[in-house]
């Protein structure tokens, strides 16, 4: 046994020295490498995955670039003997914003058999649509254009000045499932007071008030547009995996209409037997945790190198 020194009333070892020398050139290398609090997918990368069972031939990268959602559009008999002029704007625009995303959605071909057919399917959630598998409507919830006078008369005469607010509603459904996978209401109106002996403030005439409501048409549907192909737009990839497979980066971004919080479908391409072709099959789900202009990632239960990632269309 070696013996112990005192240092007042403690005693010790000899070997004390060497203690605190290892103790303290613990604490070094840790100021060396770095202590600060690092993101989960930065502390431990996974092996990089072999991307070669997951790498589809040509025909199959093609056939799900190539597939579109086929989509009827509908605005309801009931806004065309209330609102005419809005309801054929609102078809007119909403035809024409979904046929320029034609990367994604193909409009089944209009006639008034399909319009009987779609009116039913709203109606009761059965049926079909000709050449359709989801359906798109548009309606106005409300569409408010008055008249007031103003309190104070300028140049002998009281002027007459107009307020307008409206509402739509968008809906997507899947017509197989009668599943009503995404809804949107977005609200347009001017609510100010027009005083004609200050900075003009309100919508001064009846033309003003009008060309404002087809202002809004166009506003409305762009933002339900924009924001339903974000979910519907063609699947994305993972670049690259940490954490054995927990977290993912994704080749979807900001630029892309990625937001956090987002909830994504991972997906493989699986060759079923008695099909010609391969198809895509969820393997798991995530959720996005941080998003740059061009990437994000995603934290999940299972992922890896080359699988396909979809935003989930039903959030």
């Amino acid at each position: 046994m070696k013996p112990r020194l005192k240092i007042g009333n403690a005693t010790t070892w000899r070997s004390c020295g060497f203690v605190r020398a290892t103790a303290c050139g613990m604490i070094a290398l840790m100021f060396a490498c770095g202590c600060g609090t690092t993101k989960p997918w930065e502390r431990s990368q996974s092996k990089p995955w072999d991307f070669t069972p997951y790498k589809p031939p040509r025909e199959a990268e093609k056939r799900i670039s190539d597939e579109k959602m086929r989509v009827a559009i509908l605005v309801p008999e009931a806004d065309h003997r209330n609102h005419p002029e809005t309801a054929k704007a609102m078809e007119a625009e909403m035809t024409s914003r979904i046929s320029s995303l034609n990367k994604i959605f193909q409009i089944a071909e209009r006639s008034n058999q399909h319009m009987v057919e779609a009116e039913r399917w709203i109606q009761s959630n059965k049926g079909g649509i000709s050449g359709a598998d989801y359906l798109i409507t548009a309606s106005v919830n409300s569409l408010n254009i008055n008249s007031y006078l103003s309190s104070v008369v300028v140049n002998g005469q009281i002027p007459t000045y107009w307020n307008v607010s409206m509402g739509f509603d968008f809906r997507f459904y899947e017509l197989e499932t009668g599943d009503l996978i995404m809804a949107k209401t977005v609200r347009r109106g001017e609510h100010k007071y027009f005083d004609p002996l200050s900075k003009y403030k309100g919508l001064a005439s009846q033309g003003v008030a009008v060309s404002r409501v087809a202002e809004a048409v166009v506003e409305s549907i762009r933002e339900f547009a924009d924001e339903l192909a974000v979910r519907a737009a063609p699947p994305a990839r993972v670049l690259e995996t940490r954490a054995k497979g927990g977290y993912a980066k994704i080749s979807m971004g900001k630029d892309h209409g990625a937001k956090k919080n987002m909830l994504v479908d991972i997906l493989e391409l699986v060759q079923y037997e008695g099909e010609d072709k391969p198809r895509l099959s969820q393997v798991s789900t995530g959720r996005i945790t941080d998003v740059n202009a061009m990437d994000s990632w995603i934290k999940t239960n299972k992922a890896k190198r080359g699988h396909y990632v979809k935003i989930t269309i039903k959030q």
